[in-house]
């Protein structure tokens, strides 16, 4: 298994399932990180480095969240859309999301 360096779980890796993308949901909650909210990925997928929950636009408040190996009837492991590209490659004020068509579209505001 790939080591997942430099990361909050480092001390715990061995006994976690996968990371989940959780995102406050509300009226300020951004087009992007609504899309992303609930996506689970592998221990050793890339996506944990190249996602950055907390920086993907000012006032982000969204986090990876541990699903340890112990709990019952864990998520299933979705990944990440390739839609959902990156932050890096994407930047919150341009992102159009999987059911919204325009940044800020509805309630949620950037």
């Amino acid at each position: 298994m790939k080591k997942i360096i430099d990361s909050p779980f480092s001390e715990i890796e061995d006994e976690v399932y996968g990371y989940q993308w959780s995102a406050i949901l509300d009226a300020n909650t951004c087009n992007y990180c609504a899309s992303i909210d609930g996506k689970v990925i592998s221990v050793n997928d890339e996506a944990f480095h190249k996602y950055k929950p907390g920086k993907v636009h000012p006032g982000c408040r969204c986090i990876w969240v541990a699903i340890m190996k112990d709990e019952i009837n864990p998520p299933p492991i979705t990944g990440i859309p390739k839609k959902l590209k990156p932050q890096s490659e994407v930047p919150a004020s341009e992102f159009k999301d999987l059911k919204f068509p325009l940044v800020g579209a509805g309630k949620r505001k950037m």
